[in-house]
């Protein structure tokens, strides 16, 4: 059905957020997990209930060399139900699944407060959508933040204030259940990516962006945080 797969990649010289939060929550009939790792129960028969939920984040480094950043996140979440003809004709074997990955972290630029320019794109993709599943993301970077989006927003140049510390975050959740009474299984993704430049006002200069409590980093592949399960809206069918 779904493969399960959570990474943190970091590629040069610091890779430090200020929170990250992995948390996801498998049911069936052939057993129950949560936590901050991937699950799954699939049953090859087709005699038990099925649920999945998985996904991954990645981060860019922060070196204070450049005046580009990137961070994405994907979940997804799929599962089934069966009836159940023993040992009570027609029972039903129900399923519920949910994945939550949100990052955090506070950046900032050198010198003076001053104005300057943000060249911003938010880009969101929403998968699946059976009756009883959801997904939502939501984005921050400075002053600009933004829920429950399809597509791409914010994809332009916006004013933007240098010099001071400003928080970037992104959160992709996504659950569902499946109940053959209600709905013919879980079937959900969402993937979200924000990217920007800062540039001085002129739009021409680039401003090098660090991290606001800066330590040394090394070259990682790892697993972080544990947290709490939200989710905002349902899926388009």
């Amino acid at each position: 059905m779904f493969k399960m797969a959570i990474a943190l990649f970091c590629f040069a010289v610091s890779c430090k957020a200020d929170a990250i939060t992995t948390e996801f929550s498998c049911e069936s009939s052939l057993g129950s997990a949560s936590g901050p790792t991937p699950c799954s129960f699939e049953d090859s028969t087709n005699t038990q209930s099925s649920a999945s939920a998985g996904g991954t984040y990645s981060l860019s480094a922060i070196s204070g060399l450049t005046n580009s950043f990137s961070v994405s996140a994907s979940v997804f979440v799929g599962g089934s139900a069966v009836f159940f003809n023993t040992p009570y004709p027609g029972m039903t074997l129900g399923s519920s699944a949910s994945a939550l990955i949100e990052v955090s972290l506070t950046l900032m630029t050198s010198g003076p407060v001053r104005p300057g320019i943000i060249e911003n794109s938010i880009i969101t993709d929403e998968g699946g959508g059976a009756l009883e599943t959801h997904v939502s993301s939501s984005f921050q970077v400075g002053p600009y933040s933004v829920e429950e989006v399809e597509g791409c927003v914010y994809c332009g140049s916006y004013p933007f204030t240098l010099g001071v510390p400003f928080t970037v975050s992104i959160t992709d959740s996504a659950s569902g259940f499946a109940d053959i009474l209600d709905a013919t299984g879980i079937s959900g993704s969402v993937s979200s990516t924000l990217n920007f430049s800062l540039f001085e006002a002129d739009g021409v200069t680039p401003v090098p962006i660090e991290a606001a409590t800066s330590e040394p980093g090394t070259l990682g592949l790892g697993l972080l945080g544990v947290g709490a399960l939200a989710w905002r809206r349902r899926s388009p069918s």
